[in-house]
């Protein structure tokens, strides 16, 4: 009986340490649904929700953007990564246009640098409607982020617009 006890316990850890938080975005008359990985830290912002890896390896973020209003929102988000300490190599911008759970999609990546060196860094926009865009901003450690990209496809899998 011992065992089984143990057994039990062990599996419902494994099950919990698996899941994953659900966000409304935002949570008051959301537009979107997000989910974050559980062992990431996340939390709201004023405009979205923003996590971090467990080892601070990857930073993601979404916001809510005016599909009409798209460049102050890019130009914030820029911004927020420069006062991080992030420096974005220009030169090596590649741009992407793709689909992303049925909706359009714009990706543009750099390589950049940080206070540890070497980084990733990459904004897209993510259409809802005429109306309604996600921006996401994503910086990673080269190297470490890596060994996230299963968990940042799913994040990126679990972002669906409001019912």
């Amino acid at each position: 009986m011992k065992n089984f006890v143990l057994a039990a316990a062990a599996a419902l850890l494994l099950s919990t340490a698996a899941q994953a938080k659900d966000f409304n975005i935002p949570s008051e008359k959301p537009v979107a649904s997000i989910t974050m990985p559980d062992k990431w830290s996340a939390n709201e912002t004023d405009s979205g929700l923003e996590g971090t890896s467990e080892d601070s390896a990857v930073y993601f973020a979404v916001d809510i953007a005016d599909a009409a209003n798209m460049d102050k929102t890019i130009q914030e988000a820029a911004k927020f990564l420069e006062d991080q300490g992030i420096k974005i190599d220009e030169k090596t911008q590649k741009n992407k246009q793709d689909k992303l759970n049925g909706r359009d999609i714009f990706f543009v990546s750099y390589a950049a640098t940080d206070k540890d060196g070497p980084a990733s860094v990459g904004l897209a926009i993510l259409l809802l409607d005429e109306k309604t865009a996600l921006v996401l901003s994503y910086w990673g450690t080269a190297g470490e982020e890596d060994k996230h990209m299963p968990e940042i496809n799913k994040i990126l899998d679990s972002i669906k617009p409001a019912k």
